[in-house]
């Protein structure tokens, strides 16, 4: 049989060059720190850790590795420092931790089940926009064909 399983960034195992140890345990440490435990939702740490191992490009492992390598620990303090001195990284780290907390299926069936009708990615079921919804009267932005698109000289 042939594998016609889609390769894609989305899909687990796009990269899985997985993190060191260390790392992954710091970004679990991390994961924790930033999505404070909850009576009605699983820890976040463990789940963002093996979400963000599975599809982490080598480059991106090691722009992780540099960012939770130079804390001396994970807390509160170490993360708001981070967050105010080197908010590029910081912004990062959040980034990694949100999309793979709130990407991951566990999380999203649960939200589900809590009663929310949120599926993650748009694509391909979008989002319901209730007739209320407050929605531009007037077409804002363009459309281009991909033919028509020029490259603008410098």
């Amino acid at each position: 049989m042939t594998d016609i399983t889609m390769r894609h960034p989305s899909r687990p195992g796009f990269y899985n060059c997985g993190l060191p140890a260390a790392v992954r345990s710091s970004l679990a440490e991390a994961g924790d720190v930033l999505i404070p435990r909850s009576d009605t939702m699983p820890p976040a740490g463990d789940i963002a850790a093996l979400f963000v191992s599975e599809r982490v490009s080598p480059a991106e492992a090691a722009e992780l590795e540099g960012i939770l390598g130079a804390l001396t620990e994970v807390s509160v303090a170490t993360l708001t420092d981070l967050e105010l001195n080197r908010p590029e990284r910081f912004a990062v780290l959040r980034t990694w931790v949100y999309q793979a907390y709130y990407g991951s299926p566990v999380v999203t069936g649960l939200m589900q089940l809590q009663g929310s009708a949120y599926h993650g990615a748009p694509q391909p079921f979008g989002y319901e926009l209730h007739e209320d919804a407050p929605v531009p009267t007037e077409p804002r932005g363009t459309f281009i064909p991909t033919e028509e698109v020029v490259r603008v000289r410098r």
